[in-house]
């Protein structure tokens, strides 16, 4: 209860025992619950240092018909142990919760990707199926060579050219394929590589069948920096074109002979006319 200006215990304390009666504290003190308990006319809780200067909360209600009031209370750092408790579970809890989360993300983006590698090689594979099929089913000679000049690629028109298989040729170089024309070959590569352009040579090389003239379009290969990294070719068999072109020239030729033999006749009959 209130005495003057101070505020006196009325039972034994916990951590006073001996205290009865006897404990004064002064009510300047107003941040004490024991100093809001008297000023104040009802009941309330409220927060603030008790008797020993600890942090308490504090539950306080007037004695009907006394001037006393009755106080109880516990530390605030005894009510915040459970909170503190839970607030670490609830963290615990939440934060795995979150990593479960993020793993889960992180495993489905990893699958999303795995997804879209598996369809994009799916993708590529169709596509150099499709591409081999193109090539192997076409009559012209396709082939790939690196820039030491050995063969990377070859179809299967090439196969029949050689009269050797893939398998055979692949790794070998001009001199290994065609000894005697070797260096005209190479002399070729080495113009595409050194122009970086596509061109176009006439061919003419020692095959399975005999001797063939082909009319080559040679190209370069770039990696992804742009880099020339080798020369493709597309060769196409002009033998017989050749010869069909020459016996229209030996025809031709002939022709005019006789031309100029009927024109010389012509000229002999009609002088004696």
């Amino acid at each position: 209860r209130r005495e003057g200006d101070s505020v006196v215990y009325m039972s034994p304390l916990r951590y006073r025992p001996n205290a009865k009666l006897g404990l004064r504290l002064p009510i300047a003190q107003t941040a004490s619950p024991a100093a809001q308990a008297v000023l104040s006319e009802g009941a309330a809780t409220v927060r603030g240092p008790d008797y020993r200067g600890v942090d308490v909360l504090t539950a306080y209600s007037p004695i009907d018909g006394t001037s006393w009031r009755i106080l109880t209370k516990v530390d605030y750092a005894e009510v915040m142990v459970p909170l503190w408790q839970s607030t670490y579970w609830l963290t615990t809890v939440a934060g795995a919760a979150v990593l479960a989360i993020l793993v889960a993300l992180m495993l489905l983006w990893r699958q999303t990707q795995r997804a879209q590698k598996y369809a994009l090689l799916a993708q590529k594979n169709e596509a150099d199926r499709m591409l081999t099929a193109l090539a192997n089913s076409s009559t012209d000679a396709i082939y790939a060579k690196d820039l030491t000049g050995h063969y990377l690629l070859l179809n299967r028109a090439t196969e029949r050219i050689l009269g050797r298989t893939v398998e055979q040729c692949l790794g070998q170089d001009d001199a290994s394929l065609f000894p005697d024309q070797a260096a005209g070959l190479r002399g070729n590569d080495q113009e595409v590589i050194r122009n970086n352009r596509a061109c176009t040579f006439e061919e003419t090389v020692d095959t399975a069948v005999g001797s063939r003239t082909f009319l080559a379009t040679k190209g370069p290969m770039h990696d992804a920096q742009g880099h020339v990294i080798g020369v493709y070719g597309i060769s196409r068999d002009i033998t017989e074109r050749l010869q069909e072109l020459a016996q229209l020239k030996q025809t031709s030729v002939q022709l005019a002979q006789h031309n100029a033999e009927l024109k010389r006749f012509n000229r002999v009959a009609v002088d004696r006319e």
